[in-house]
């Protein structure tokens, strides 16, 4: 690779390929200079293209402290090199410091973006927002006080699901089935506790055990439509564990705005790299003095749909 040397004394480095009017690739916050090969390869019919890492990352150095300013400067040492004025194209967060460079008067002929990190910014949007603000904030004044919750997220939308816990200890319910050790390793690896059973295999067990730790102001994760489905179908034990034990229940979701959908009987979802993703945390769910479980049961399912609906409509309006 070559190199080019920043104002602060910083290498950059970068691989040159193709010919024509020069193009700088700006690349996203995660990966380095070996992501964007394949289209560097593809521009190069048509460009002379500088594909570089960004500092820190791959072949460039860094210096410390950071400031998006040295980034800056690391575009305009590649622009000198140029000794032309170049195309810049960013992806995802490479296009925000793509247009921190152009408005820092840099020399730059056109920008291209690709999927920048913005979101839409409508009054509905903002409205959403707040909610979703004021929700977790209700989420998490549980948590303070140490009161258990019940969270529940459908089984094809889990894996962000760590992520959206801020409390002490969650404790979640996965299969005993051989299908169940994925999903197990996963939970133990964010430092979970798990709970093993489900509605064909040691479930009255872990239905006990989940009564008790709900009494203990536990938190609990359950996935009311596994191990096996129907998708997006809530089962009645969330619902009983609910009533019995007078803890609110959580409606979960999380949505991305590139992903894959498996053909798996969940419709497992998972996000594109670079993607862009949302949690949303629904309104809390008590069971009512003297309200059928089976009832409670249908309020839960199409509380959790809704939440759900609301997570794709961040990017699928």
């Amino acid at each position: 690779m070559e190199h080019v040397v920043s104002k602060d004394g910083t290498n950059i480095a970068y691989e040159k390929t193709g010919q024509g009017p020069f193009l700088i690739i700006v690349g996203g916050a995660l990966g380095d200079h070996h992501f964007y090969i394949p289209l560097a390869n593809e521009l190069a019919a048509h460009f002379t293209v500088y594909n570089f890492d960004r500092r820190g990352r791959g072949r460039s150095g860094d210096t410390e402290p950071y400031a998006v300013e040295r980034e800056i400067e690391d575009v305009a040492a590649l622009i000198a090199d140029t000794g032309q004025q170049p195309f810049v194209y960013g992806h995802s967060a490479g296009s925000v410091l793509a247009l921190r460079a152009a408005a820092a008067g840099l020399n730059i002929a056109r920008l291209a973006l690709a999927d920048p990190p913005f979101g839409r910014h409508s009054d509905a949007d903002e409205a959403a927002r707040a909610r979703q603000a004021e929700t977790a904030a209700k989420i998490q004044a549980f948590h303070d006080r140490g009161e258990g919750t019940i969270c529940v997220f459908w089984h094809g939308r889990l894996l962000l699901t760590p992520f959206a816990y801020t409390g002490k200890g969650l404790h979640v319910l996965v299969s005993s089935h051989g299908d169940g050790e994925i999903i197990s390793n996963v939970v133990k690896s964010f430092g979970y506790s798990l709970v093993r059973g489900s509605s064909s295999k040691r479930g009255k067990e872990a239905f006990r055990e989940m009564v008790q730790l709900a009494r203990e102001n536990r938190d609990l994760g359950i996935t009311p439509d596994g191990p096996r489905g129907p998708a997006e179908v809530v089962k009645l034990g969330v619902a009983q564990l609910a009533c019995l034990t007078g803890k609110p229940v959580f409606p979960n979701a999380f949505s991305c705005s590139r992903g894959k959908r498996f053909t798996s009987w969940d419709r497992f979802l998972l996000p594109s790299p670079f993607s862009r993703g949302v949690i949303v945390w629904g309104e809390p769910l008590y069971c009512r003095d003297g309200e059928d479980t089976e009832a409670f049961r249908l309020r839960i399912e199409q509380a959790l749909r809704e939440t759900t609906a609301r997570a794709d409509g961040f990017f699928r309006p």
